[in-house]
């Protein structure tokens, strides 16, 4: 069963990176990393986890940005597992994201 089938064609493609960090999406690791370190990673992710089971309220403000930079970092690995694909689909990524940034 296809779960992707009911998202728009768009949200399968990297829409958050730059045309630059599309090049290169090292720039968005090394961005990500200057923000937080891999324990800070690791709690805050536990910390996301606890307070989505266990607190109705949850102060989601608190976790947005990191929520924001965790979207792109996730993007920047697809890019990257893209590059290690045969040459004619990277062409084709990096055309058909150019085209959904117009």
């Amino acid at each position: 069963m296809d779960n992707n089938a009911k998202y728009p064609e768009w949200t399968t493609k990297p829409f958050k990176l730059t045309i630059e960090e599309l090049d290169n999406p090292q720039l968005v690791l090394d961005d990500f990393f200057s923000w937080y370190s891999l324990l800070e990673v690791r709690k805050t992710l536990r910390d996301i986890l606890i307070n989505a089971l266990t607190v109705e309220d949850a102060p989601a403000s608190n976790y947005l940005f990191f929520w924001e930079q965790l979207e792109r970092l996730t993007e920047a690995a697809s890019v990257i597992h893209e590059h290690s694909q045969p040459k004619e689909n990277i062409t084709e990524i990096q055309a058909e994201a150019v085209t959904s940034q117009d």
